[in-house]
């Protein structure tokens, strides 16, 4: 699975990057849709059926409504923080709603029939360590992918850019789609 979503992420990155350069970058909205008729295409093919002809599905409203406002305001919040300030009333009301109706949410998963998320799967020592490695790995990777570029960026000379992209020539399509173009320019420019 790690060898997959790396690779897919490279690919990503390097067709993203030839793409937004030579069409521009309006058509990455363009790409789902090739993506999502194949899947449609493929997936009753080589996806087995799963029914449950003598199970009853239920659907638990009321937690889907919880846990999805308290991630939207969450989300909101968040981006709307720094600019309003992290103290004024706005910001701080969004996180409070937020933080009551995920605490909702939890409350409503143990009393319901049929949780959305039964709670009673993080006994499991095995997924609570996933799940927490899962959220380290993926919380550096996301670090790793904004701040690099932006360290680079503050340097005059190529050799910080280069240990960010290796064996990669500055000038490249490639390694500008890997790193930003602000890092490469300011690269080029002699200086101290």
């Amino acid at each position: 699975m790690g060898g997959i979503g790396a690779t897919g992420a490279t690919i990503g990155l390097l067709a993203g990057g030839l793409l937004t350069r030579y069409a521009g970058w309006e058509y990455i909205f363009y790409l789902n849709i090739p993506i999502g008729v194949a899947a449609l295409l493929i997936a009753p093919r080589v996806v087995p059926e799963s029914r449950l002809e003598s199970a009853r599905r239920r659907f638990d409203p009321l937690g889907a409504f919880t846990v999805t406002g308290s991630l939207l305001l969450l989300v909101y919040a968040l981006s709307k923080a720094p600019e309003v300030g992290w103290g004024a009333a706005s910001a701080v009301t969004l996180l409070g709603v937020s933080a009551v109706l995920l605490i909702a949410f939890l409350v409503i998963e143990t009393r319901v029939e049929a949780p959305l998320m039964p709670l009673r799967i993080f006994r499991s020592r095995t997924l609570a360590g996933a799940n927490a490695v899962g959220l380290m790995l993926g919380g550096s990777f996301f670090a790793l992918s904004s701040s690099a570029p932006c360290t680079c960026s503050r340097y005059s000379a190529t050799r910080p850019c280069r240990r960010v992209s290796p064996g990669l020539p500055r000038h490249s399509p490639s390694s500008r789609s890997l790193a930003s173009r602000r890092c490469w320019s300011r690269a080029s420019r002699p200086g101290p």
